[in-house]
């Protein structure tokens, strides 16, 4: 049960002080599942996840706005601040809800040359492997097209698919994060709960 005495960590800037530079939510759907212990989290610099609770996005973007720069270099993003953003925020987020599970879309580096891979989900599932291990939580990663498959009967679907295909949970989705975070959820249910 959650300490009223602490600020939500699913709250928005304008509800709550945000301790340490806390990441902005973009939305949350308040959710009537039953308390699983899954976090489903689809790793990117604006992070989408979906638990027992609600969905959303977390965005850990970081500007740093130096004066003399050059116009260009304005609000150049700091990948080291955007980690230790993260890092925070899931430690504080394992600590409230204890989860026993997490679940990610696995990173990988693709074979072709128009798309790029995301390194900060790379960066991001290694911080999650430690705290998971330190914490003694499960760590569950799927393939995307496993994951697209699940979600909308085609390994190969868009964005907009994996979003559309969430009214089948009642939600509409903000972007694409917090909708493969809703069929991430949804795929370990699956999988893990009898």
């Amino acid at each position: 049960m959650r300490n009223s005495g602490q600020p939500s960590l699913f709250g928005s800037a304008q509800d709550e002080e945000k301790p340490f530079d806390e990441p902005t939510v973009k939305t949350h759907n308040k959710a009537v599942r039953a308390d699983h212990k899954i976090l489903a989290l689809d790793l990117a610099t604006i992070t989408g996840y979906c638990d027992a609770h609600g969905s959303g996005s977390w965005n850990f973007t970081t500007l740093v706005k130096k004066p003399k720069d050059p116009p260009k270099r304005l609000g150049k993003q700091t990948n080291g601040k955007k980690l230790v953003r993260f890092e925070t925020r899931i430690s504080a987020y394992i600590e409230e809800y204890k989860p026993k599970m997490i679940v990610i879309e696995k990173a990988f580096i693709y074979q072709s040359k128009e798309r790029k891979p995301n390194f900060t989900a790379f960066e991001m599932a290694g911080i999650l492997k430690l705290l998971c291990e330190a914490n003694g939580i499960f760590l569950v990663e799927y393939h995307v097209q496993h994951i697209k498959k699940f979600g909308t009967g085609n390994g190969m679907a868009n964005k907009e698919m994996m979003m559309d295909c969430c009214a089948r949970y009642r939600v509409k989705p903000v972007d694409s994060n917090e909708a493969d975070a809703l069929h991430l959820y949804h795929l370990a249910i699956s999988d893990f709960i009898l």
